[in-house]
């Protein structure tokens, strides 16, 4: 067992031992054709994956409250074979303390769930953390998903319910896209009807807007699927995108004021991956202004 990969050395850490009620989990993915071999000898080999992960996961922790947008990506690794890409995203209305309790027990979780996995993604309600041996950036994945699907609603109302439910979700999918945080959130009255629809939508920073657009597409595609209609509240994740929605309120109506404070100082320069290591067709670095960070 990957036993040394919880005891990541930050104090804050370990006053989340006892769990919080503010972050809840949700789901994970570990591909088991993606693996390696945890041994302890590994983690003090700077050329071994296992040490570039410990890497990863320490930058990621402590970059948990330094972003003005919720979302962080590093790579560890002088060997080009044994790299480790990091990322993580937090809900775009949640606070900057809740963000960083999230992603400090997502990281704490993450190898306790996948203690041999080099691919791993991680669910929270209120963030999401990603870590892999390959590239993390610049182009969607729906190849790893998780969904949840709530009880139904009465009979009476289920066909107005469905028509406000996939005409809200269509706008959001658009408005998500085109936003510049890649994050929204709409609220819909059902006519005739007691209910309301609340539904989220975000995608990680790094998208462009059609591949934002098509992830969506994708997240709503299979929350509106007609046997699912019937549904009060449903929850579609990929590691790239989310949608949710329910008939109680379950985000910040105030999230646009209550934002992440600003980034306390500018990574230097020599942070930013050159263009030449990114995969060939991509945006670089220089495009995507603190998107992602070389240790």
């Amino acid at each position: 067992m990957m036993r040394n990969m919880s005891t990541i050395p930050f104090l804050f850490l370990m006053s989340l031992i006892a769990r919080s009620e503010a972050v809840r989990y949700f789901s994970h993915r570990c591909p088991d054709n993606t693996t390696f071999t945890p041994a302890e000898e590994y983690e003090s080999d700077p050329d071994s994956f296992q040490h570039n992960l410990r890497q990863i996961l320490q930058s990621l922790s402590s970059n948990a409250t330094r972003t003005d947008t919720g979302f962080y990506t590093a790579i560890v690794g002088r060997n080009s074979t044994e790299k480790a890409y990091g990322m993580f995203l937090c809900r775009g209305d949640v606070s900057t303390d809740v963000c960083e309790e999230c992603v400090a027990e997502a990281i704490m979780e993450a190898p306790q769930r996948c203690p041999d996995g080099k691919e791993v993604i991680i669910w929270y309600d209120q963030c999401m953390v990603r870590y892999s041996n390959e590239t993390l950036l610049f182009s969607m994945n729906s190849l790893l998903a998780a969904g949840l699907w709530n009880s139904g609603v009465n009979e009476t109302g289920q066909s107005r319910y469905g028509q406000v439910l996939a005409t809200s979700l269509h706008e959001l999918t658009t408005e998500t896209a085109n936003n510049s945080k890649h994050f929204a959130t709409k609220e819909a009255k059902v006519k005739g009807s007691n209910e309301t629809v609340y539904s989220l939508a975000q995608c990680t920073p790094d998208l462009s807007a059609s591949d934002c657009k098509r992830c969506l597409a994708n997240a709503a595609e299979e929350i509106l699927r007609p046997s699912e209609m019937e549904f009060r509240g449903a929850r579609w994740v990929y590691p790239s995108c989310n949608v949710w929605y329910n008939n109680t309120l379950f985000y910040a109506i105030n999230w646009t004021h209550a934002q992440h404070p600003p980034t306390p100082e500018a990574l230097p320069p020599s942070t930013l991956l050159p263009n030449s290591r990114l995969p060939i067709g991509k945006v670089p670095c220089a495009r995507k202004k603190d998107l992602c960070h070389q240790l």
